[in-house]
């Protein structure tokens, strides 16, 4: 009897159950492979929802063979329509990460009819997508969880697989930014309030702004106008001098009002109006508005002024209040101390080099300690009991407003030195140099 068949036999045997052996490791590789997939799809921090469309592509299949080619304006003209389509969809699977986002008790809660409901922007766009074959959509929305919650959420829909027998079925991924939207938005309220209280800050600092500027000229008014009236009740009234304080009033009027119109245009332009000043000629005048002040000070004023000074480009009111800042701080710096003749302040124009003009105001006093050097010009800093801090906050916005700058310093000799710079215009000044004194 022949061995062959049966050895033959054997070999069909090893191999059937090779193949089998080989099969069945193959599905239990697949069905780890499904498991571990369904693990992170329960597991991982991002919330699925798996939506059967059939129903829903085959009502826009018949559009389309109805004749329908914009479906953004076929449902725009039936506002229905965006929750018609909603309805023939149905949820079909989730994993517990969209179970919590959704605030369901289990996903029961979930499974059926879509609780994926946008608002009418996004259903609008999803279905558009869906009408023209768009294989993914994504955006951020809003959402009502189960539990009422309103959400908000980054999504992205894969609505086109490559296995077309399983194409109407879709995943939806929903990320929950609602905390971060929130913060975002209370971020956005605090910058908001900020804005409001800067907004406030300023308008209170214009307005110390202009009573500060105000001040001066209004109270030379009244005390010129005083004087005028003392003049006229004399027997016989002085005329003269009574008509000198008429015109140190009308002047110190005009310059409120160049003062107010400084602002207005600052306000309303965003910048003053400049124009080719000459600093002599603007010193000079702003020493003859100040003659009381510096007569109530038993102060007079020395002007020095180098040949051939250019003009700088700047508003007359703006640089004549800064002038006469400077010359009323050295004043109140010289104020109480011991003296033994007049107080003398010291005004020196000069170039610092051929394109930078600049004035420097010395005044007897004190000078300024180191405490103050650094706070000097900042706003709202006074070391006078009745002072605003305004005065050299306006002095320094005025000058870096002219592409300037201003600074303090102690003299060598004593007193304290307040000096200002500014970009010399192109033509010379035609003032007559003056080395006198007033």
């Amino acid at each position: 009897m022949s061995k062959e068949p049966l050895d033959n036999t054997e070999e069909i045997i090893s191999a059937a159950f090779n193949e089998q052996a080989e099969s069945h490791a193959a599905e239990l590789s697949d069905a780890r492979k499904l498991a571990r997939y369904q693990s992170i799809f329960e597991q991982i921090n991002l919330g699925f929802f798996e939506q059967d469309l059939s129903a829903l592509r085959a009502r826009l299949a018949r559009l389309r063979e109805d004749g329908v080619t914009d479906i953004r304006t076929y449902a725009s003209e039936r506002p229905g329509f965006a929750d018609e389509c909603l309805d023939l969809i149905r949820t079909v699977d989730v994993n517990d990460a969209c179970v919590r986002l959704m605030g369901a008790a289990s996903k029961k809660d979930l499974i059926g009819p879509t609780r994926f409901r946008p608002p009418n922007a996004y259903r609008l766009n999803a279905i558009e997508a869906l009408f023209e074959g768009r294989p993914i959509i994504t955006g951020k929305t809003d959402l009502e969880g189960v539990d009422g919650r309103e959400l908000i959420v980054l999504f992205t829909a894969i609505v086109d697989w490559e296995d077309k027998e399983d194409r109407d079925r879709v995943i939806f991924s929903v990320l929950d930014i609602t905390e971060q939207e929130r913060t975002n938005e209370r971020l956005l309220a605090t910058q908001e309030a900020l804005a409001k209280a800067n907004r406030a800050a300023t308008i209170g600092a214009l307005s110390a702004s202009i009573a500060h500027e105000l001040n001066q000229p209004l109270g030379a008014m009244v005390m010129d106008a005083q004087t005028s009236e003392r003049w006229l009740r004399l027997d016989p009234p002085d005329l003269d001098q009574a008509a000198q304080g008429i015109k140190r009033v009308v002047a110190n009027a005009r310059r409120a009002a160049g003062i107010v119109q400084a602002v207005r245009d600052k306000v309303v332009h965003g910048q003053a109006r400049s124009e080719p000043l000459d600093l002599l000629r603007l010193v000079n005048e702003t020493i003859q508005l100040l003659e009381r002040e510096l007569s109530l000070h038993h102060a007079k004023v020395h002007v020095f002024c180098e040949d051939e000074i250019p003009s700088v480009d700047a508003d007359a009111v703006e640089l004549q209040q800064v002038i006469v800042n400077l010359i009323t701080n050295g004043l109140q710096a010289m104020a109480g101390g011991p003296r033994t003749g007049r107080a003398e302040l010291e005004v020196r124009i000069d170039l610092l080099d051929e394109e930078t003009v600049r004035v420097s105001v010395r005044d007897e006093g004190p000078g300024i300690s180191e405490d103050m050097k650094l706070r000097l010009f900042d706003t709202f800093f006074t070391t006078k009991p009745e002072g605003m801090g305004m005065g050299l906050a306006i002095c320094r916005s005025t000058i870096e407003s002219y592409g300037g700058k201003i600074v303090a310093f102690n003299h060598h000799d004593g007193g304290a030195v307040m000096e200002f710079t500014l970009p010399a215009a192109l033509e010379p000044s035609t003032a007559i140099p003056c080395r006198g004194c007033r």
